[in-house]
C-alpha cells in the first residue's frame, strides 16, 4: 500500500512512498523485460529517465529518484543473475539524462552481499 502524505503533498504521496515505487518499478521493468528477451540496457535507461522526469512530480530530488531506479534495476538484474547483472552495471556506469553517477552506493556483487 503507498504511504499517503497528510499534508498534501505531491499527489498526496510521501516522498519515501515516491522513491519506494520508483525502486520498485525499476525491478519489475528489469524482470519483465528479461523474461520477455528484450533490451535490459534499453529498459534499464529508460527507467532511470523516466525517473528523472517524474522526480518532480513526485516531489522528490532527481538524485534520489535516479538512485532508487538504479538500485532496483540493479537489484532485479542480480536475482536474474551475472550476466543480467554486468549488462545493467555497464548502462548504469553511462551517464543517462545528464546524470553522471547514477549510484550512488554500488551495489556488490551477488554472493558478496
Amino acid at each position: 500500500m503507498i504511504e499517503r502524505n497528510k499534508n498534501g503533498g505531491k499527489g498526496g504521496i510521501t516522498p519515501a512512498a515516491a522513491l519506494e515505487s520508483v525502486y520498485q518499478t525499476a525491478r519489475d521493468v528489469v524482470h519483465n523485460t528479461a523474461e520477455a528477451g528484450g533490451d535490459l540496457v534499453a529498459a534499464v535507461r529508460g527507467v532511470v529517465r523516466g525517473a528523472v522526469h517524474g522526480a518532480k512530480d513526485l516531489g522528490v530530488d532527481v538524485a534520489e529518484a535516479t538512485s532508487s531506479a538504479a538500485h532496483g534495476a540493479l537489484e532485479a538484474a542480480h536475482d536474474l543473475g551475472s550476466s543480467a547483472a554486468e549488462t545493467v552495471r555497464k548502462a548504469l556506469a553511462e551517464a543517462i539524462e545528464g546524470m553522471k553517477e547514477v549510484l550512488e552506493e554500488p551495489i556488490p556483487p551477488k554472493g558478496k552481499r
